[in-house]
């Protein structure tokens, strides 16, 4: 049975899509065609797809490794599976146990990130819902206006990584886990993925002439009611040049790049208020310096 040699297992708008273009780019490494299979989540989950281990077990999961030749390492990337007890459980389980890798990132900016991605990548969030009204909505217990729409009504939790490293950690022997901070992957690609393909066994060479772009950025929609249909439209369409072709025409025509950075400072100043004791016990956690949080 084919099953995954390496998990990206977390956390959402914390360069996970680029890391794994980057992963897959290596020829001793084979992913799944879909980067986020979702295959782990939990049965309570809004993101489970229709097939997953609850209704089809390992082996539909080794079905979306058997692509993947002998002798590569095969990857998926699904990075909800941090806030998940499923994916925890299955993975441990398995013999090989499989390398689970985590990007972590200031919370406040990965926090910011996730509001535009909603408002304009997945056009869930109404548009004309600011970036306070979010983050009011999200603190108040009692706001139920974002009930139904995937997981934005969590954000705010999902931020204090050290909440849901724990059991990770506990489940997995320290070899067999990689964190890593998504300033670091900016600031030095290069040195990161060398690290990382010598932490599961592939040829850190490749990466020393590798061109390293970015990748899944946000973007501003022009219309989020063209940018549901095209997500629709998307997932019945086959893949390939022509579908690849669409997509680019579609960005370049209706929509433009967004600066992650243009949160107000307060706002930032205030959420990074509210994660100083989570970041104090992630650090404790993982005795890792977050000096580039500041």
């Amino acid at each position: 049975m084919r099953l995954p040699d390496v998990v990206i297992a977390g956390a959402p708008r914390c360069g996970t899509t680029a890391l794994f273009a980057w992963l897959v780019a290596h020829p001793q490494v084979c992913g799944t065609a879909a980067k986020e299979t979702r295959y782990l989540m939990d049965a309570s989950s809004p993101l489970l797809p229709a097939r997953n281990v609850h209704n089809a077990g390992l082996d539909g999961y080794a079905r979306l490794f058997a692509h993947c030749p002998a002798g590569l390492t095969a990857v998926e990337a699904t990075p909800d599976y941090l806030y998940q007890q499923t994916p925890v459980r299955m993975l441990a389980s398995l013999r090989p146990i499989p390398h689970v890798v985590i990007v972590l990132r200031r919370p406040s900016t990965r926090l910011y990130s996730f509001y535009q991605y909603a408002r304009n990548n997945m056009a869930l969030l109404p548009r004309e819902v600011t970036f306070a009204e979010y983050l009011r909505r999200i603190r108040d217990p009692q706001d139920t206006t974002l009930d139904g729409l995937g997981t934005l009504g969590h954000q705010l939790a999902y931020g204090r990584y050290a909440d849901y490293l724990v059991p990770w950690l506990e489940a997995f022997p320290p070899e067999r886990i990689s964190v890593f901070l998504f300033e670091h992957l900016v600031d030095d690609p290069r040195r990161e993925l060398e690290a990382l393909s010598r932490r599961i066994g592939v040829d850190p060479a490749f990466y020393a002439t590798y061109r390293f772009e970015r990748i899944n950025p946000s973007y501003e929609v022009r219309s989020q009611r063209l940018q549901r249909f095209r997500k629709a439209a998307a997932r019945v369409t086959p893949g390939g040049s022509l579908k690849r072709g669409l997509r680019s025409l579609y960005e370049r025509v209706l929509t433009r790049r967004l600066a992650e950075s243009s949160a107000e400072p307060e706002q930032l100043a205030e959420l990074d208020a509210d994660y100083r004791e989570a970041n104090r016990r992630l650090a404790a956690l993982l005795n890792i310096d977050l000096q580039a949080w500041k």
